[in-house]
């Protein structure tokens, strides 16, 4: 296990930084949650607010679905399936702006909800993808959480063009660029009813208080798009 871990961390730096964009393949939309709480929000077990109701889409404007993943909340603190936890966009969501995660969060009891949610998604094989986690996430996050940013990156394809990405190959991506943010696999494509994924990386941005999709680039993101977050975690206070 120790062999295959430092090749694959070998093979996702070997790989190097290329184009702005690259070709995958996609999969079947996820489920919406079930239940409904009406008034335009949609209730789901073990959630302590309800979600927004659907129509969902992938255009600016639109609701997005309530998507859900396995992976680590933070990397940091370890790796392996002791460490994993199911991260759902629901839990994010923040209607009054000032909510606090729940006993049951993954992310611990008594942490503010984000006002903004960046969902960055990518694949082991895209060179840009590599660039965006060594040199534009670390720093973005490190500034922009403490504000209310949350950050989920999500590796869909493995080193191999529509060869899902495992578990082995995130725990070498996250170790490979010293991730601190929420990174989770998307085997069955759930993201791939939201984006053309014939380009990667794409980024999103989210409202978390009406979890509708607010900028979607498909690309490396530059400061227009910081721009837009930073207007998304303004408040009245």
């Amino acid at each position: 296990m120790l062999a295959m871990r430092s090749s694959l961390v070998a093979g996702i730096l070997l790989l190097g930084f290329g184009s702005t964009g690259c070709q995958s393949s996609a999969g079947d939309p996820v489920a919406p949650l079930p239940g409904s709480g009406g008034d335009g929000a949609e209730c789901a077990e073990g959630v302590d607010s309800c979600y927004p109701l659907g129509p969902y889409g992938a255009d600016i404007g639109s609701v997005i679905e309530p998507l859900c993943f396995d992976g680590y909340v933070d990397p940091s603190q370890g790796t392996g399936e002791a460490f994993r936890a199911n991260i759902c966009l629901a839990d994010l969501y923040n209607p009054t702006g000032d909510a606090l995660h729940d006993a049951e969060s993954p992310f611990g009891e008594g942490v503010p909800k984000p006002l903004a949610i960046m969902v960055n998604v990518g694949a082991v094989w895209c060179g840009p993808c590599k660039e965006e986690a060594d040199k534009i996430l670390p720093p973005e996050y490190a500034e922009y959480n403490p504000q209310g940013m949350e950050l989920i990156s999500v590796l869909t394809d493995s080193e191999t063009l529509g060869v899902v990405a495992t578990f082995d190959h995130l725990d070498a991506w996250v170790s490979a660029f010293d991730s601190t943010y929420p990174s989770v696999i998307d085997p069955t494509y759930q993201t791939g009813a939201l984006i053309d994924t014939t380009q990667y990386p794409a980024n999103f941005l989210i409202d978390a208080r009406t979890m509708e999709i607010a900028e979607l680039l498909i690309g490396k993101p530059g400061d227009s798009f910081f721009v837009k977050l930073e207007g998304l975690l303004e408040t009245d206070e």
